[in-house]
């Protein structure tokens, strides 16, 4: 009996270890598969770094665009403009040289990202908001340029002399919309493919309705290229809207690309 219990513990000793990688790995193939029946019930999402959900795309049914940017001729006949004339306009390529200078004068006045935003008021004075701030902060912002006491949010900086000469100076090339007599210029360094512009788009909308003719707001193109391929196509599209329609079109463009 006690030899039996001897060689039985000696079978346990030696087994063990194999049972407990046995074990292990199969905890981790029903991990792995719990995650996958998650994955499949969360329509695509995976829990990312940060602790956000990233939503994989499931692919578009065929026939149907999977936003705006993909069908810039229908965005164009939702404002108003001839397609035919517009087909023609974006097959010449003839506003190229304006979209890179736009982007050019964003990058000598220090934008690295979109939405670049400046504050500029009528004693030349400039405020950078460099991202999709909210509204109660470009407000802040606004009402300093006009003269009001504040102190400007986290992140917001004025401009020193050298730096406000390095932006390119406001002329009638430029997108307005408001009063282009305004104390106040909002100029916004956008990209129509830009989630960030996108949610920024109703703030700038905002800010135009509650100061009327007290501010200006006046768009021009910085499309990342490397991240959003649809934004100098689009940013094209715009320009050969505005050309059809004037700024009420070009508004409308922005509007129906951004503020989707």
């Amino acid at each position: 009996m006690i030899e039996k219990k001897r060689r039985y513990s000696g079978l346990v000793e030696l087994f063990s270890p194999i049972l407990i990688l046995f074990s292990i790995g199969l905890a981790f193939a029903s991990g792995v598969l719990w995650q996958k029946v998650q994955y499949l019930e969360g329509g695509g999402k995976t829990q990312s770094s940060g602790g956000t959900n990233e939503v994989t795309k499931s692919p578009t049914p065929a026939g149907q665009p999977q936003s705006k940017l993909d069908d810039l001729a229908s965005v164009a006949r939702a404002v108003g403009v001839d397609v035919e004339k517009f087909n023609s306009c974006m097959g010449s390529s003839k506003y190229e040289d304006k979209v890179e200078k736009s982007y050019q004068g964003g990058i000598s006045a220090g934008v690295n990202g979109t939405p670049g935003s400046f504050v500029i008021n009528s004693k030349n004075e400039a405020w950078n908001i460099p991202g999709a701030f909210p509204y109660e902060s470009v407000k802040i912002v606004v009402d300093i340029a006009l003269g009001k006491s504040g102190t400007l949010p986290q992140g917001v900086t004025k401009l020193d002399s050298a730096k406000v000469s390095s932006l390119p100076k406001v002329t009638g090339d430029d997108h307005f919309r408001g009063n282009k007599n305004a104390s106040v210029k909002l100029i916004e360094y956008s990209d129509f493919q830009c989630p960030y512009c996108q949610r920024f788009h109703p703030t700038m909308q905002q800010m135009l309705s509650e100061y009327s003719d007290k501010v200006a707001w006046i768009y021009r193109h910085f499309p990342l290229d490397s991240i959003h391929p649809q934004a100098r196509p689009a940013a094209l599209a715009s320009e050969c809207v505005f050309e059809l329609g004037g700024d009420e079109a070009f508004w409308r463009f922005a509007d129906e690309v951004l503020g989707a």
